[in-house]
């Protein structure tokens, strides 16, 4: 459940930008209201688990990708993963 969850708002975020590249602030706003929601639905959690679950997204991302998944492509992953997990620590800790 927490997986799909995860890779339901990247695949939301990933798919706003494609409507309009030029203008990334619905992008922002949805990573935003989800760092909120997990502030006040999720007891006992703190802004650093969200850090944690980089690696864990990356490997879910390296199964998806195969052959295809290389340090090219961990790289674009692992920037993409930073650019939401900047909205999301900031609707978490505003």
């Amino acid at each position: 459940e927490t997986n799909h969850f995860s890779f339901q708002v990247f695949d939301d975020v990933i798919t706003t930008v494609e409507e309009k590249p030029a203008d990334v602030s619905d992008a922002c706003s949805r990573l935003t209201s989800v760092g909120k929601m997990h502030r006040t639905k999720v007891s006992g959690m703190d802004g650093s688990q969200f850090q944690q679950m980089e690696e864990p997204f990356l490997h879910m991302i390296s199964e998806v990708l195969q052959d295809r998944y290389n340090d090219k492509a961990e790289n674009l992953f692992r920037k993409f993963y930073q650019f939401c997990l900047k909205y999301i620590l900031e609707g978490f800790n505003s």
